[in-house]
């Protein structure tokens, strides 16, 4: 779950869910100046720092029983290719078996972005929840705190409208993918004759 830079930048937006213009925003800087610190080419200012450090304070170190323990969605990984289709199969059943693994390599990618884009929304929940929690690193920006804190929540409302309804259709693509998988068995497996 933690991005390939070990930056307190990139370790913090990721631990939280937050986007670079997110971070950025509360960090007061544009957006390039925390690319550039993620990627390691410019450190952030003094002041953004400053409020950077209360955040990464909050990160645990970043191991799988961390992410574990904070429930946080372990990679998802596609399921693997459909079969080819046996030898000596009649070309009818072969164009079949042919239309069903280019459905379900369809299906296989819908799947998979959706299962990506649940994990990240799991991450940013869960993110948020804590940052709620968290004191303003500087009691005089309270107010700006709890502002960006509900401008956050305003987000992943508008990005997560509807949870239940993206989950039961990650579902029915997970059945509709399983029956292929069916069907590309039966024909791979019927006896001729």
């Amino acid at each position: 779950m933690f991005p390939s830079s070990f930056s307190p930048e990139a370790q913090v937006r990721q631990w939280f869910g937050l986007s670079q213009a997110q971070l950025a925003r509360y960090l007061g800087v544009r957006v390039p100046a925390v690319a550039h610190a993620e990627a390691g080419r410019r450190p952030l200012p003094v002041r953004a720092l400053a409020r950077l450090r209360p955040l990464a304070l909050a990160v645990p170190a970043p191991d799988a029983a961390t992410e574990a323990a904070a429930g946080l969605p372990l990679p998802w990984r596609p399921p693997p290719p459909p079969p080819q289709p046996p030898a000596g199969l009649p070309e009818p059943l072969r164009r079949r078996h042919r239309d069903l693994r280019l459905l379900a390599q369809s299906l296989i990618g819908r799947l998979t972005k959706q299962q990506v884009h649940a994990a990240a929304l799991a991450a940013r929940r869960r993110g948020l929840a804590q940052l709620a929690g968290l004191l303003p690193p500087i009691p005089v920006e309270s107010v700006a705190w709890r502002a960006w804190v509900a401008d956050l929540f305003a987000e992943l409302a508008l990005a997560d409208p509807d949870p239940a309804a993206a989950a039961v259709e990650t579902r029915l693509l997970a059945a509709r993918l399983a029956g292929i998988r069916a069907e590309l068995s039966a024909l791979g497996e019927g006896e001729l004759g």
